[in-house]
């Protein structure tokens, strides 16, 4: 491919073929107390491989994800945490050198020159100019090595200009950002992604009501409508380079290669476990097949519709067959999006399925490949189910989300299992069970940030404030066949802690009370893990099904040290290994 297309050289003289280019225009807006900020992107423009709708990769790479703050004691970047050179403990990080005096544009400035004590260090290199009148920063270059705790990544480069307000205060103006990713391999490429923001026409002290901030990221509904070329040249602040219009024809003649086009398809599905088509994605592939010993030979086939289809709603089934027991199982699903800007769901499921005992499929939703890996293997606890519910969820202000749902549910082992009807010694022994719930739960991030990708939402996590759910179940028995009464109240609160030197940890606390005596599934199943994937929400020593609780405390906590230790033991730092600590 690079042989068949014009080529840009890089700035280490290197071939670069690019494959993306995107431009936006927003409105950006900031308080500072309460801390709140909103992006309202009012155009965007993009070409690149695989890019078909485009949504999602418009709000990664608007300005809110392009904003660095040197003013803040710590600047996260590719996921770490970097000192910053004027941070308030900048000892323990930075040497620096008083080198010049000069004029910057009309302010007289200070040109100081830092660089990291230690080069494994995740802190800086580079120069700022700081104003003679009121100690400000005016510029910053920064520069991060490839010699720095970072896997994958040869260097960070960042370059900010700031300019002061009538009003007083010092707003950046300009940001350049570079990160190029090495090459795995003497035989594999690399990535260099670039960015740039500038802001204009910046107006202080005119607050908006506090409700204005409800949605971190707005897209507007015809922002990439306005695509012709004259139409952006009114709205870009400069014009492209000849560089930058060569980028746009190459990757016009990159999508046509079919080499390509089969190329990008095989990573869309590797990355998603789907494949697009249309207005249909189908898969999950990662789910085709398995090998277990109550269904031999299991396949598995499914699809949903996307925003092609609908931006309304959506439908998505799947169907397996297993060779051994010779039963089909199912897993439907229509979900109405009542409302985007408030993010407003009706969503019913209905499946029959096979299921083990100690697995369960909520908490595990976001390892998909967890669970794949259930299906294969020995099922100790085993049992086929029916299960169809109704959810509704609203977020209701800003990190807060209502949800209320019904469940039904058929529990039918295929195991030796047996129960007393009553919670007694003389009555009947059943095998069998049925249970009816209505699910209230409550869900607050003060500060959890939300894109939307298609008819999905993703969360990008919280960044001071902790996680709190916050759930009230109510089983009731006699209706459709429900054998039970009772009640179960279960809190969570997850929480990223930083610890400057020290590395960040992660907190997950749990409690919950069940009210009532249960059949040992209808209880808190504590998920263990007999797989070799590790996931953080599971005992990594205990195996399905090995606890189970009517209440309980749990704290599962994970600790990066970012090199801390490792960093300063010669030879082993050059192995960029990391230390991690977990406690469950």
């Amino acid at each position: 491919v690079m042989d068949s297309v014009q080529q840009i050289a890089g700035e280490d003289g290197k071939p670069v073929l690019p494959i993306f280019i995107s431009e936006s225009v927003s409105k950006l807006y900031f308080r500072s107390d309460p801390k709140l900020k909103t992006e309202n992107i009012l155009q965007t423009k993009m070409s690149g491989l695989g890019v078909e709708d485009g949504t999602l990769v418009a709000q990664l790479v608007g300005s809110s994800f392009q904003e660095y703050n040197f003013y803040q004691n710590w600047l996260n970047i590719v996921g770490k945490d970097f000192a910053s050179p004027i941070a308030d403990g900048w000892r323990i990080y930075y040497d620096y050198d008083l080198t010049d005096s000069l004029f910057v544009g009309a302010d007289y400035c200070y040109r100081l020159d830092f660089f990291p004590r230690s080069p494994q260090d995740l802190a800086f290199s580079g120069t700022m100019w700081i104003t003679k009148k009121d100690f400000a920063l005016k510029q910053i270059d920064v520069t991060v090595g490839s010699k720095a705790n970072l896997n994958f990544v040869d260097r960070i480069k960042i370059q900010q200009e700031l300019e002061s307000l009538p009003a007083g205060g010092w707003i950046p103006v300009k940001n350049r950002i570079l990160i190029d990713l090495g090459e795995l391999t003497d035989f594999s490429a690399g990535m260099l992604a670039k960015f740039y923001t500038s802001n204009r026409n910046i107006v202080v002290n005119k607050p908006r009501e506090v409700a204005f901030y409800q949605h971190p990221i707005i897209l507007e509904e015809d922002a990439k409508l306005l695509g012709q070329d004259a139409n952006w040249d009114t709205l870009r602040h400069e014009p492209l380079t000849t560089t930058e219009k060569n980028v746009y024809k190459m990757i016009d003649t990159l999508q046509n290669i079919p080499v390509v086009k089969t190329y990008v398809d095989i990573f869309k599905i590797l990355i998603s476990g789907y494949y697009r088509t249309g207005k249909v994605l189908l898969g999950p592939y990662v789910s085709l097949a398995a090998v277990n010993n109550i269904e031999g030979f299991r396949f598995q086939g499914g699809l949903k519709t996307n925003e092609s289809f609908s931006k309304k709603w959506v439908f998505g089934g799947q169907l397996a067959y297993g060779f051994k027991d010779e039963r089909v199982k199912y897993h439907a699903m229509v979900q109405r999006i009542l409302s985007r800007r408030h993010w407003t769901t009706l969503t019913f499921t209905s499946r029959y399925d096979l299921g083990r005992v100690g697995v369960d499929d909520e908490n595990l939703a976001d390892n998909f490949l967890f669970l794949a890996y259930q299906k294969f293997g020995v099922f100790r606890r085993g049992y086929y189910f029916n299960e169809s519910k109704l959810n509704f969820q609203r977020e209701l202000f800003k990190g807060f989300t209502q949800r209320i749902a019904v469940r039904q549910l058929t529990f039918n082992p295929t195991y030796n299992f047996g129960y007393h009807e009553r919670p007694d010694t003389t009555s009947n022994i059943l095998n069998s069970f049925s249970t009816s719930e209505v699910i209230v739960e409550s869900r607050y991030g003060k500060d959890e940030f939300f894109i939307q990708n298609g008819n999905d939402r993703v969360s990008m996590g919280t960044v001071r404030w902790p996680l709190i759910t916050a759930r009230y179940t109510h089983g009731i028995q006699g209706v459709m066949g429900s054998n039970f009464n009772y009640d179960k109240i279960r809190i969570n609160i997850r929480k990223r802690v930083q610890m400057g030197p020290l590395g960040y940890g992660r907190v997950n606390l749990t409690g919950e009370y069940i009210l009532n005596t249960l059949p040992y599934p209808l209880l808190a199943l504590h998920l263990g893990n007999q797989s070799p994937i590790y996931t953080p929400v599971t005992y990594n020593l205990m195996n399905y099904g090995e606890f189970v609780s009517d209440h309980y405390v749990s704290l599962q906590y994970d600790h990066h040290f970012e090199g801390f230790l490792l960093n300063h033991i010669p030879l082993i730092r050059k192995l960029k290994w990391r230390m991690v600590g977990t406690a469950n």
